[in-house]
Formats: structure tokens, sequence, C-alpha cells
């Protein structure tokens, strides 16, 4: 959970969290305008094993903790839409473009 919360702080990748960074995932100074940065670290929040791609429990894992709750059958159809080169992971890339809307 400590891993988690720190990826989902260091906002810009770098392994360390600035002052700004606690600051605004404390919500004490409003984020910075989204950027590629910010869509990377919602993405990389999900990568429960911090390998660098989502599978489909850590894809389940983020949607239930969003509150958003599929069946298998569901969660099987989510894995296709989001995983565009079928190779059964999802890349930060292919999971930006799919929930934010943007190229990364």
């Amino acid at each position: 959970m400590l891993q988690k919360m720190f990826r989902g702080a260091d906002s810009d990748g770098d392994n360390k969290i600035t002052l700004n960074e606690f600051l605004e995932y404390m919500g004490v100074i409003p984020p910075r305008q989204h950027s590629g940065a910010t869509f990377r670290r919602v993405a990389r929040s999900c990568d429960l094993d911090g390998n660098g791609v989502l599978d489909a429990s850590e894809i389940r894992q983020c949607l239930a903790d969003s509150n958003f709750h599929y069946t298998e059958q569901e969660l099987a159809g989510k894995m296709k839409e989001l995983d565009h080169d079928g190779n059964g992971k999802v890349s930060y890339e292919e999971f930006i473009k799919e929930v934010f809307g943007v190229d990364s």
C-alpha cells in the first residue's frame, strides 16, 4: 500500500517526491494542469507489481478501487478494449489513450 501511495504522489516518475508533489497529493495545493506525467501517474498507481504494464487483475483492482465492479466476462471485454496489441497486458500508453482519450 505504501508503494502504491508513493507511485501516486511521484507525478513525474523520477522515484523522488518533491515538496510540491507531496502537497499536491495531499490536496494542500491544487494539482498542476493535467499532463502526460499526470496520466502516467494514474496508470502507475494501478500497476500493483510495478512491472510497467497492467494485467487483468490490476485493471480489476483499479476499477474496484474507483467503485466500478465488473463480472469476469465484462472484465474480459474491457481488457479487449484496452489491449490494442493483443498481448494480454495493457501498456500505460494503451491505458491512457482509452481511459483519458489522449495519446501519451
